[in-house]
């Protein structure tokens, strides 16, 4: 049970430590996971079990928009946006390679509700821009691990590289080109490299980590500014038994510095921040196959440099199966 609790900790955790493809434009915690060092310990504390593992993740985002406000920035020649809300779907497929190298692959859809703020025609027009957004390839490696008179945490190596292969060129109503931010690919290759540490004592689990992700210039000449970004979470089992259904709390906090955005050639001031996140979770086991999470993404600190929209909060969901 311990290490079973430990890993899905650690699975909750990491969906701090990368965010979703689709959301990294606007500094979203994400729902996309990086794999856990070795899933098949939920549900095995012996041989392994199952090798592959279908990850499901959905996650809801609603910001605070102000139309003539966010008109005001933009007739400044100030930078902001107009979303309202967006909704983002994953599908993660994971390969247990052996019980401390796991690899995977994920392909996300992006839903950005908006509304118009610049042209004073058609301010506080309705528009949305949909479609695939950037694949996204895993790699994680526990090279340490926790033992009763030994080493006293389980510690890995985790990294992903996003390609640009999603959509970069929706337009709004009037066959302009929405921003590189409003599109749901990036146009740019990303990468991010990091570690983690993670402990486990009786019913509690604990894990905190640090990744650095590099951003390339994207669509539109538009790179997005890089990512250091430091997470922590904590989390207990409350109800269950080996064999039965378990019910675990989980309590996140994420710490991330971005970059300002450089804007074909030039250095944005309205892009980039410091942000603090907390990410209380309820994950629920009815079966050794299923493993189902919800988190909650709530903002408790928003320095933006400049006229950067904020969020309000974010839920995201998964649904995990095991073969």
């Amino acid at each position: 049970m311990q290490r079973g609790l430990g890993t899905i900790v650690s699975v909750l955790f990491l969906m701090c430590v990368f965010g979703a493809q689709a959301c990294e434009q606007c500094k979203s915690l994400g729902t996309t996971p990086a794999i856990s060092l070795s899933l098949r310990d939920e549900y095995n504390n012996t041989a392994p079990k199952y090798k592959w593992y279908f990850d499901t993740e959905t996650e809801f985002i609603k910001y605070n928009l102000n139309v003539n406000k966010a008109h005001q920035i933009t007739e400044a020649e100030r930078d902001t946006h107009g979303h309202v809300d967006e909704f983002n779907i994953t599908e993660r497929i994971s390969y247990s390679v052996n019980k401390d190298i796991t690899v995977g692959i994920a392909q996300g859809f992006r839903v950005l509700r908006m509304k118009e703020i610049e042209d004073e025609d058609h301010l506080g027009q309705h528009q949305h821009s949909d479609g695939p957004n950037d694949l996204d390839v895993s790699f994680q490696y526990r090279f340490m691990h926790q033992k009763q008179d030994g080493f006293p945490v389980d510690l890995s190596l985790f990294a992903s590289f996003k390609a640009p292969s999603g959509v970069t060129h929706n337009h709004n109503p009037q066959g302009e080109l929405f921003e590189t931010e409003d599109q749901p690919g990036t146009g740019s290759w990303n990468e991010t490299l990091g570690f983690s540490a993670a402990k486990r004592w009786g019913a509690w689990s604990a894990t905190a980590a640090y990744g650095y992700t590099h951003k390339g210039e994207g669509s539109q000449r538009f790179k997005e500014g890089d990512i250091n970004r430091f997470t922590m979470s904590g989390s207990r089992q409350m109800i269950g038994r080996d064999g039965g259904w378990k019910l675990f709390l989980s309590q996140g906090l994420q710490f991330f510095t971005e970059n300002k955005s450089i804007d074909h050639g030039v250095k944005s001031p309205d892009h980039g921040g410091q942000f603090i996140y907390a990410a209380p979770a309820v994950i629920v086991q009815p079966i050794d196959r299923l493993l189902l999470s919800a988190t909650a993404a709530v903002p408790l600190y928003q320095e933006e440099n400049g006229f950067h929209q904020r969020d309000r909060f974010g839920i995201q969901l998964n649904i995990g199966v095991r073969f």
